[in-house]
């Protein structure tokens, strides 16, 4: 039964994830931490950063760590073709309309609508995840760091993977100090 709610609720998630794997945030934390409580709002945010520092699509590797938690190898599988079976019907269904309709004002303008929605998503992403990451002065260093970085259209894989590298180094001083 576990497996049927993974999937029906990845499915529902995937349905309605416009924007790419930032816009899922809002709607895993309705489904997963609040209605679900599947998750903590912090094991959320520490899927989403995993999920960020790995390659591929950042809400199928949240479906596949969260799947995987819950389900084991097959709660993975199974919330994986959940999340992404919405958006493969949706392609199939609408494929040869797209193609003759990217031009047209009707369409430009629903999908100018759907990118400040995804804005406000990601603005809303944003704002949960300085929350909870600026918590101590690495943390607002880091973010600064990151910020400056990417303002001058440096690679985004640099900062990530400082970032990562003083978590770790933290996390093993942090261990040591309460053997």
């Amino acid at each position: 039964m576990k497996l049927f709610f993974l999937f029906l609720s990845f499915f529902k998630i995937g349905s309605f994830a416009f924007g790419g794997g930032y816009t899922i945030v809002a709607l895993t934390k309705s489904e997963f931490v609040e209605k679900r409580k599947w998750l903590t709002e912090q094991e959320l945010l520490d899927f989403l950063a995993l999920s960020q520092t790995l390659p591929g699509i950042i809400s199928v590797n949240f479906a596949a760590f969260l799947g995987n938690k819950k389900g084991g190898f097959i709660g993975g599988i199974v919330s994986v073709l959940g999340m992404v079976l919405p958006a493969v019907i949706t392609i199939l269904l609408l494929a040869h309309l797209i193609a003759g309709a990217d031009n047209h004002p009707i369409f430009q303008s629903a999908l100018n609508g759907v990118r400040i929605a995804v804005a406000v998503m990601i603005l809303n992403l944003t704002i949960t995840q300085a929350k909870g990451a600026l918590k101590s002065w690495w943390g607002l260093l880091l973010a600064v760091f990151a910020f400056i970085w990417i303002f001058f259209k440096l690679s985004p894989a640099i900062p990530i993977i400082i970032a990562g590298f003083v978590g770790w180094i933290l996390f093993q001083r942090k261990r040591e100090i309460f053997k």
